[in-house]
């Protein structure tokens, strides 16, 4: 499976035609910002595109490539600035919502995030949007760790998956996935390994290799409700640590 970190044609979209009949200066800063967001060089697109942004804030495809070539950089304060003045701009996108709870789990405020999601989820339940009532997950959070993109999803329904972390390369493509969720096989395993009762729900974690096809059953969440998204996130972050197998990602080094 393979995941897009950055939409380009979002920012060629609106800001082309706006760019037309501007300098010379304008456009060639647009059009390196552009080239450096295509090889995901952030560090080096972000002068270029502030420069187009000081003569057109009101653009939401540039505002939208600001706030990733921030969040890239761990920059999350300015990347939520960018998202909500993009919200401003379309309030009815509601993939803006998913940026802003990233920005606010990379800022770690999670009061704000919570609001965020709890407005995300009864914009689902209300079925306004058809695209977001029939999405099964939304992306909460992307960060690096040991050389992998790691990009966290919640699942909007609590069913075989709650959370999945999708570990990708360079290119954007899924290798490993570990993905936290329940079974009906997950809970009869355990209840004959006496880790639960009988009646109770057993939740696991499991690693996915993409490319051989092997699913491996890491362990069994220690509680038998539901946890935080946090604990999950906490608990996956030390198996990617300690797992040889994932120990040094492409990206390690960079």
């Amino acid at each position: 499976m393979k995941w897009n970190f950055v939409i380009i044609a979002g920012l060629l979209l609106f800001a082309k035609p706006i760019l037309a009949a501007e300098s010379d200066d304008v456009d060639k800063a647009f059009k390196q910002g552009i080239g450096y967001m295509e090889k995901s060089e952030f560090d080096k697109a972000l002068p270029y595109l502030e420069k187009v942004y000081e003569s057109h804030p009101d653009s939401p495809g540039l505002l939208w490539n600001l706030g990733i070539a921030s969040a890239e950089l761990n920059r999350h304060k300015a990347a939520l600035n960018y998202w909500e003045a993009f919200r401003k701009l379309q309030p009815d996108n509601w993939k803006a919502t998913t940026k802003i709870i990233q920005a606010y789990q990379g800022l770690g405020d999670k009061q704000n995030l919570n609001k965020e999601r709890a407005d995300l989820l009864a914009l689902r339940l209300s079925q306004q949007v058809k695209e977001l009532s029939e999405a099964k997950y939304y992306c909460r959070e992307q960060f690096m760790l040991n050389g992998w993109k790691v990009l966290a999803f919640e699942y909007f329904e609590l069913q075989k998956s709650i959370y999945r972390f999708t570990l990708a390369d360079k290119a954007g493509w899924e290798k490993f996935a570990i993905v936290f969720g329940t079974s009906d096989l997950d809970t009869q395993v355990a209840q004959k390994t006496g880790e639960i009762k009988e009646g109770e729900t057993a939740y696991s974690w499991d690693l996915y290799n993409q490319e051989s096809g092997v699913q491996n059953l890491l362990g069994f969440y220690d509680s038998k409700n539901l946890p935080e998204y946090e604990d999950v996130r906490s608990k996956t972050i030390k198996f990617i640590e300690n797992d040889p197998t994932l120990s040094s990602g492409p990206l390690k080094g960079k």
